[in-house]
């Protein structure tokens, strides 16, 4: 009997170390994803991969280590732009600081790459900072002016890169004498510019490869006049073929700079959006409300009802960087998914950070956008133990919201 007794001791100890095992083997498993998806700037995949993991502290380090490699890919192209890039000198320095002194929490393999990767970016940086005292190669540049700025040989064999995406020799030696590699060249090719000449005129007006595709649907003739309303951010393509003059995009800019105009998919008329100018409406409570079927007037009358309750509403970032306990009867815009639901009308999300979200009825959508208002702090525990202070959030009005 006592054989039979150490026999069936053994195996639950065995199935619980097996259970266990497999549950490591899982977040590991998730872990090495998420690294991947990191150094791909996969957002679409990273994102459904850390809603599978619950750990605070892993996802806090792969937010570091994403917004990181996103700094990364779009840096690296503008050091080999040319020109002098302050902000990316800045914004690469200090991610590159907060993902070294976390790294040691990522696999070897991970390691190993992102210290290359950090090294690299940072040379980079080091010498377009040199920049800084140079003269601009492509804004207020006279044409006389461009062959004196680089000291630039085209080789035999750099015709060869050109003639494989259709430019010809004449034509690679004026794009090489704009300081446009192949790379940039096909970007240009495929927003409608052929032409180096052309593309040297818009070169003058201060627009590049970078930011071609939100102003090719801008006539050379008529950029000077987009370009004193918008900054070269704005996606002027995306205004002018939902019907937008330049007389307008002031309206549209203020409607929707901080949001986005691409997130509302054309679905707003310009008519409707002086409504919301004129109440203040938020863009994204607007957005959350349309997906609603709302009508313009209908909005408007929710805003004013959201605004008795708020006297003002404060951006989402804000939430984060405020001391929970300081967030206190304050309201924010709000866009979160679920990372643990704790009852049919609340749970854990995140943002930016995490938060305690509630409805005051029904069930909570997996993710919303609205305006929430803050209660205080909420303490939880993590799945390692530690505890965790939050804000504590009910949304004022929402909607489900699919990223």
């Amino acid at each position: 009997m006592k054989k039979w007794s150490n026999f069936i001791l053994i195996m639950f100890l065995f199935i619980d170390v097996g259970f266990a095992t497999d549950t490591t083997k899982d977040i590991d498993n998730l872990r090495l994803e998420m690294e991947q998806s990191i150094i791909d700037v996969d957002l679409g995949k990273y994102r459904q991969i850390v809603r599978n993991i619950k750990d605070r502290e892993i996802l806090e380090n792969g937010r570091i280590a994403y917004r990181f490699y996103e700094l990364y890919k779009k840096c690296k192209i503008r050091f080999y732009g040319g020109a002098y890039e302050p902000s990316c000198i800045r914004d690469v320095n200090s991610g590159s600081e907060k993902l070294s002194a976390v790294l040691g929490f990522f696999s070897s393999n991970f390691q190993e790459k992102a210290s290359r990767d950090i090294e690299d970016i940072k040379s980079l940086a080091e010498v377009n900072k040199k920049r800084s005292k140079d003269k601009p190669v492509f804004k207020e540049v006279r044409a006389e002016d461009l062959d004196d700025l680089v000291d630039f040989t085209i080789r035999p064999s750099d015709f060869k890169a050109y003639e494989n995406i259709g430019v010809t020799e004449d034509s690679a030696k004026k794009w090489f004498s704009l300081h446009q590699t192949v790379m940039m060249v096909k970007e240009w090719r495929n927003n409608g510019v052929c032409s180096p000449d052309t593309a040297e005129l818009w070169l003058k007006k201060g627009i590049t490869f970078e930011n071609i595709e939100k102003w090719s649907g801008v006539s050379l003739e008529s950029a000077d006049e987009w370009l004193k309303i918008a900054d070269l951010k704005v996606d002027v393509s995306n205004y002018i073929s939902a019907g937008a003059k330049p007389d307008e995009l002031k309206g549209w800019l203020d409607y929707y700079y901080t949001y986005g105009y691409e997130s509302f998919e054309g679905t707003l008329e310009y008519d409707e959006i002086k409504k919301y100018n004129a109440a203040h409406v938020k863009p994204s409570f607007a957005f959350a409300m349309k997906k609603q079927g709302l009508s313009a007037d209908d909005i408007v009358k929710q805003w004013k009802n959201v605004r008795k309750n708020c006297k003002e509403i404060l951006p989402q970032d804000e939430l984060y960087s405020a001391n929970p306990y300081a967030t206190k009867g304050k309201c924010y815009e709000y866009i979160g998914s679920s990372i643990q639901l704790l009852s049919k009308n609340s749970g854990l999300y995140e943002g930016d950070g995490v938060s305690f979200v509630s409805i005051p009825n029904g069930i909570i959508p997996k993710s919303v956008i609205g305006v929430a208002k803050s209660s205080g702090a909420y303490t939880y525990r993590s799945t390692m133990g530690a505890k965790q202070t939050v804000a504590k959030l009910s949304l004022v009005q929402f909607a489900p919201f699919q990223d």
